[in-house]
């Protein structure tokens, strides 16, 4: 419920701040990180305005990686007999390596290109155009499959 709640108020801060200072609605990951502070800093009340806004935004990130965190841990648990201790520690410390170049992409990897752009801006092109439609995909075969549902059922 908090997830939903704070994804609809970004979304009726964000938009209508675009239409307001003429920003392309479009801009990807960096509409958030560069261009939304902008905005704030026009804005009468903008320090207010932008600490609730990212207030928020962090509120949302910690509860999806709280929920997905859990099934990761359960994986691991399932899949390899660990702890639950055993599997969240080992979890974590992949998860924190693996989102290293993110955290890292407005700063310190700010200037590194992959293929004609940023980091942020390959990784939002690695995970909306290639893991999610493929993710979709294999949830659908096994969906389909006689290991999953099964057509007929």
């Amino acid at each position: 419920v908090l997830d939903t709640f704070v994804a609809i108020t970004a979304g009726l801060i964000i938009f209508p701040a675009c239409f307001t200072y003429n920003v392309d609605q479009a801009a990807g990951p960096s509409l958030i990180f560069v261009t939304l502070p902008n905005i704030f800093a026009n804005m009468p009340l903008g320090r207010l305005w932008g600490s609730l806004f990212f207030l928020f935004m962090s509120f949302a990130a910690l509860s999806t990686v709280l929920a997905v965190f859990e099934n990761i841990i359960s994986c691991g648990m399932e899949l390899f007999g660990w702890s639950r201790k055993k599997s969240g520690l080992i979890n974590l410390v992949l998860i924190l390596v693996l989102s290293l170049p993110c955290v890292l992409g407005f700063n310190l990897l700010s200037g590194v290109n992959i293929l004609g752009g940023g980091i942020m801006d390959f990784e939002d092109f690695l995970v909306s155009n290639i893991l999610l439609p493929l993710g979709s995909l294999v949830y659908l075969l096994f969906c389909v499959s006689r290991y999953g549902w099964g057509w007929n059922n």
